[in-house]
């Protein structure tokens, strides 16, 4: 558990506003409360996942633009868009 939860409270909004330096404290909070983040508590103490900082921008849809902008490169779109835009193969399919 401790691997894969070791930052406390003050750790896991060091990490978020070395990222993201544009969100305001209340922002972070939200973050980090029980409905959007991944945590436990641990002797009284809640504990927040390693990977806390990239599921803030991979579950909101404005921050996952920016990166994909930033990259020129659309996980989704830039690896499925040649099969689905594909002709269709013979005898295949309905």
């Amino acid at each position: 558990m401790i691997l894969e939860f070791p930052l406390n409270r003050s750790a896991a909004e060091s990490e978020i506003m070395r990222a993201y330096p544009e969100f305001s404290a209340r922002e972070i909070a939200d973050l980090l409360s029980e409905e959007k983040s991944i945590r436990r508590v641990s002797d009284g103490e809640h504990l927040y996942f390693s990977d806390t900082v990239s599921n803030i921008m991979f579950h909101n849809l404005t921050l996952a633009r920016r990166m994909t902008k930033e990259f020129n490169y659309s996980p989704f779109f830039d690896e499925t868009s040649s099969l689905a835009f594909a002709p269709p193969l013979p005898n295949k399919g309905p």
